[in-house]
Order: C-alpha cells, then structure tokens, then sequence
C-alpha cells in the first residue's frame, strides 16, 4: 500500500511539476522575480498548531542597454525578506496559515543606493491534507496537502512609472494563491516538494504585477548531535517563473520612443 501511496502521488507531482512548460511565460531579466510572497512555505509535515520563520536575500547584478541617448547602466539589487508564519490545526485534514513578511530592499545604481523597508502584504490560507499516513512505529511518513488563500495589500507601494518599483515591500493588488505540498519519509531520509502560484490582481494605478509560479524539491537526512539535537541536511533545487503582462511603465517607454521617433523624422523632412 505504501508504494502505491508513493507511486500515484509521485505522477501527480511530476505532471503538475512539467506542465508549466506548456506554458507561454516571459522571464524578467532585470527583477527577478523577487517581488512575491513565494517561498518553501508550508511543509506538508503535519496538521498541528506552530509558529516560525524563515529569512530569504537574494542578490542581483543587472546591466541595462543604452536606449537613444542614455548611456549603459549597471546596478545591484539587494531583497531581504523575514516571514513570521503561524499555522492553526482547525480540523482532523483541515489548517489554516498566516503569515507576516518584513521586507528589507536596496538598489545600487551610479553610486547612488535606494532603499525601501517595511511591512510587507500579508498572506492567509487553507490547506487540506489530502494524504496524512504514518505507519505504527513512526519511521514512515507520507503527506500531502492543497491550499488555497490570499494575500493582502497591507505592504508600502507605488506608481507604476517609479524608478524603484521593485524595491516597495507591497504591490498594492489583492492576488490568489494556490499550493501543493508534498512530504515523504522513510527513517532518516525524506524528500520535500512544494508547488505554489500566486495569480494577480491590478491595483489602483490601473497597474498589474507578473503573476508567479513557484516549485521547490528537496531531499534530505537527519543526523543527531547527542539526544536532544537533530540537525537536517537539505539539499534541493528552487524553480520560479514570471508570467508578466504589458505594463503601465512598458507602455510608456514605447510611447515615448515613438515620439522621439516621431521627431527626428520631422527634423528629416
């Protein structure tokens, strides 16, 4: 019974896994896709009341082109992101998770740094453990759980056309979230995957953020340090994707290069 648990579920993930390659989906080669509520989340590891965190930074180097008379730039991004999370057992299959990001961003550009800090949008949402087996003896374990929430637009944010859009800790929209989180165990190894999309809105500014997919796989083994400490050893890999649309400040830029266009042929004639 166990391998067939493990067999069908494994097919399930991989199909939900390669799917997104069906996809037609555009990469953001200057933010990278930093600006979510996406991360390992929640650990299909059992329906009981907790409390944690969990701290990400990641570091970018973009080069933008020259365009028309601007000169070529360069700069660094700096997102730091601390999330207070808490889950609630609210049933047997049922559990509900909120969580609180705090936001720390910085741009280095021509020697000038931007930095934009603070509350974050806040996520909540309802998982349902799909699969929740664990043999007699506690050595084996398989869990699967699906979700659904929202996340708020409690976070700092701005216009569009801002030059530092990016570094805002909120995007202002009220956006869906979707997640799929698997774990399996057997002793002292185990593999973790997590399947999250966040599905956005458009916010007062008439502005729609890309909406994100996220899947993380990891495995992993535990070893103890004397009787009280446990230490896990994780190794994994982290796919995101950015499904953008054609922004407010895209827009602008083109309408802005047709002038000029527009211009210089006048001048011409």
């Amino acid at each position: 019974m166990l391998f067939s648990i493990v067999q069908t579920t494994m097919k399930i993930i991989l199909f939900l896994v390669c799917g997104l390659f069906s996809v037609n989906i555009n990469a953001c080669d200057t933010c990278g896709a930093v600006n979510s509520a996406l991360g390992v989340g929640t650990v299909a590891a059992g329906n009981r009341h907790s409390i944690g965190c969990t701290y990400q930074c990641r570091t970018y180097k973009s080069n933008h082109p020259a365009l028309f008379d601007e000169p070529a730039i360069s700069s660094t991004e700096r997102y730091q992101r601390i999330d207070v999370s808490g889950t609630v057992r609210l049933a047997n299959r049922w559990q509900l998770k909120v969580s609180l990001p705090f936001v720390f961003n910085q741009q280095t550009k021509a020697g000038i740094t931007m930095a934009k800090q603070g509350l974050g949008d806040p996520t909540i949402s309802g998982n349902y453990f799909i699969v929740n087996w664990q043999d007699s003896l506690a050595t084996k374990n398989i869990r699967w759980s699906l979700g659904a929430g929202a996340k708020l637009p409690a976070g700092q944010f701005a216009e569009p056309h801002n030059e530092v859009l990016l570094l805002y800790p909120g995007t202002g929209t009220v956006d869906a979230l979707v997640q799929s989180s698997f774990f399996m165990r057997i002793n002292k190894w185990g593999l973790i995957q997590e399947t999250n999309a966040v599905l956005r809105t458009t916010n007062k500014y008439d502005y729609t953020p890309g909406s994100l997919f996220n899947a993380t796989l990891y495995a992993f083994g535990d070893s103890a340090i004397g009787r009280s400490l446990v230490v896990f050893n994780m190794l994994g890999m982290v796919l995101i994707i950015k499904i953008e649309q054609l922004s407010v400040v895209h827009q602008a830029k083109a309408a802005f290069s047709a002038q000029q266009l527009e211009v210089l042929s006048n001048g011409e004639t």
